[in-house]
């Protein structure tokens, strides 16, 4: 959550008087906190607990009067009634962080998100950037990958994210919709390889600086970590009840959640060789992780605390894959949480290739996940024709074939082709 803040306050001088480059002073002359750093706050404390949105969104803005609300959250604030005005604007967006740590599912960030947002932004497009902006954290908890996240974002909201910043800046000018300002700002997030890389993109676009900042830095946090020097900074701008909350509620939702390879090595790994290694899978440096495991690197340890299996890692990459499980890595190793074996992630995030790898290498298609799904059940959830053709071509196991139909039944997918190839599959062991 200190990552939206920061964000907020590294772009706060910004608001108003664009700047076109990524270079500039973090923490510059005219930085502040604004209504982005308080509401995101107030979210947090409502979160914690567990009141209503609204009561703790009227009783910030009443505390702190002065940071730059729009007009509409100004009279609402005001109002003795708490009916939304149906705004779309970003302000539903820049205040949603918080849930992206507090959920413990996706489902849950969604839904906690549409709270968030509706109390005042119930628009449609106004609840869409609160609920991309807490999935996208959600998402980057769970170590998901910037195509990941890219491709999740874009198939559930409609966000178009495929256009470097780079093309972007030039044309853009200040948006404060959600639907012209958030999908620019989580672009910076999965774009850039740092933290400040992230603030830095979304300061250059020369839009609404301070709240595309505080959306971008909401995402990198959960994605790299809040270097130790910018989180210290960023808490000098907060008083003392903005500081005792955030406090709280980052040593108990984010603390012990945040992804960054720089905290896990030393308490998780066994040896730097091992952590060396995890990250050289992670960075696709395919020489690297050869070189590590030539020196005696082991191909089946697990990163904790999420019991994270190396291969897990290279899921979308048949050549490490290939230099893993050849240098003894156990092909079907599950990560501990929900079960996801190599084969399953490969087939839900649509890596063709490395699914027909790990066919071809021996992977189990009858392991079932925490959900009681095999990959061919994620493949058919996810409609991938051609990953489900690859795989009922492959099944040697009528048992596995049928628990497909069956699981087509209770979801009432009705894909006559599927239907047909499984159907057509099943049969040649019945006349066998």
């Amino acid at each position: 959550m200190l990552g939206a803040i920061a964000g907020d306050i590294i772009g706060s001088p910004y608001e108003g008087r664009p700047i076109k480059t990524t270079d500039f002073p973090l923490f510059g002359k005219g930085c502040s906190i604004t209504d982005d750093s308080v509401l995101t706050i107030a979210t947090a404390e409502a979160l914690i607990g567990n009141k209503e949105f609204s009561h703790h969104y009227k009783r910030y803005a009443k505390r702190y009067p002065d940071a730059g609300y729009g007009g509409m959250f100004i009279r609402w604030a005001a109002s003795e009634k708490s009916s939304p005005y149906n705004s779309y604007g970003n302000g539903s967006a820049m205040r949603v962080s918080p849930v992206g740590w507090f959920a413990q599912s996706a489902e849950e960030a969604l839904e906690l998100a549409h709270q968030s947002a509706s109390v005042t932004h119930n628009h449609p497009e106004g609840i869409k950037g609160a609920q991309a902006v807490a999935l996208s954290i959600w998402l980057a908890r769970e170590k998901a990958s910037a195509s990941d996240i890219s491709r999740s974002i874009t198939e559930r909201f409609g966000y178009d994210l495929s256009q470097p910043i780079t093309q972007i800046r030039d044309t853009y000018g200040f948006d404060v919709t959600c639907q012209g300002c958030v999908p620019q700002a989580i672009r910076c997030a999965i774009e850039a390889t740092s933290y400040e890389e992230a603030v830095r993109l979304a300061v250059s676009l020369g839009g609404d600086a301070d709240t595309q900042a505080c959306i971008a830095g909401s995402i990198a946090e959960a994605r790299f970590g809040l270097p130790a020097k910018l989180a210290k900074t960023a808490k000098t701008y907060l008083d003392a009840p903005l500081l005792s909350v955030a406090t709280s509620f980052n040593k108990r939702y984010v603390d012990s959640r945040v992804w960054s390879w720089s905290k896990l090595v030393p308490p998780f790994f066994q040896n730097r060789r091992n952590a060396a290694l995890a990250q050289a899978v992670e960075d696709r440096h395919l020489d690297r992780a050869a070189t590590l495991l030539s020196k005696g690197a082991d191909p089946n340890h697990r990163s904790q605390p999420w019991n994270w299996p190396i291969i897990c890692s290279a899921h979308d990459n048949p050549e490490m894959l290939d230099l893993l499980i050849t240098s003894g890595a156990d092909i079907d190793a599950s990560e501990g949480n929900k079960h996801y074996t190599p084969l399953m992630l490969a087939v839900r995030n649509h890596q063709l290739p490395a699914v027909g790898y790990l066919l071809k290498a021996g992977a189990d298609r009858s392991l079932q996940s925490f959900a009681g799904l095999m990959a061919l059940d994620y493949a058919i959830d996810e409609g991938n024709g051609s990953i489900t053709s690859l795989l009922i071509e492959h099944e040697s196991d009528p048992g596995v074939l049928r628990h497909a139909l069956d699981f087509c039944e209770r979801r009432e997918i009705n894909d006559n082709q599927t239907h047909a190839l499984l159907q057509k599959r099943i049969s040649t062991f019945s006349v066998n």
